[in-house]
């Protein structure tokens, strides 16, 4: 079990005792305050504040930044999502639901993490200022992504290229 912790500390432990304690990792290049956490196999992704994206390969052993290019130095990130066929494909949204210039909206990336591209060309509505609260893949269709947003529910079937209110 992993959680994000204060400042730039991941706390994990290795069993489901809840006597057992907390260990400790800490993700240098993310910024004061881990936002989301999301793991497939070896592999992590810590969003923070300032638009920064922490990934590791070994389970928090070493970091490197895998930051979203971008000129918004206080966008957050709100929920993080590893396509569960394909651990290569990885979605992250954006905002807060206290202040709106905190998100872009959606962004993917196809290369693990590494790199990433916006997914807001699609639809006005989903953009810049807006909060991407929760993103669902279906498990039988990876093509098919639903997300949950400040301006509504959006699912597409082609894995972005299209999308249609819900």
């Amino acid at each position: 079990m992993y959680v994000g912790g204060e400042g730039d500390q991941i706390f994990w432990r290795g069993t489901q005792d809840v006597t057992a304690p907390w260990q400790t990792l800490v993700c240098r290049v993310c910024a004061r305050s881990i936002l989301q956490l999301a793991i497939a196999g070896d592999k992590i992704l810590a969003g923070a504040d300032e638009g920064r994206l922490g990934l590791s390969t070994n389970l928090g052993g070493d970091w490197v930044r895998a930051d979203i290019p971008t000129i918004n130095p206080t966008l957050k990130f709100s929920t993080i999502v590893f396509d569960p066929n394909d651990p290569l494909v990885v979605y992250a949204g954006s905002g807060t639901n206290r202040d709106p210039t905190d998100g872009e909206g959606l962004f993917r990336s196809i290369d693990g993490g590494l790199s990433w591209q916006s997914l807001n060309t699609w639809n006005a509505g989903v953009g810049t200022g807006t909060f991407v609260q929760d993103i669902a893949i279906d498990r039988d269709d990876s093509q098919t992504i639903f997300i949950a947003t400040s301006k509504g529910v959006f699912q597409t079937h082609d894995g972005g290229r299209s999308w249609a209110s819900q």
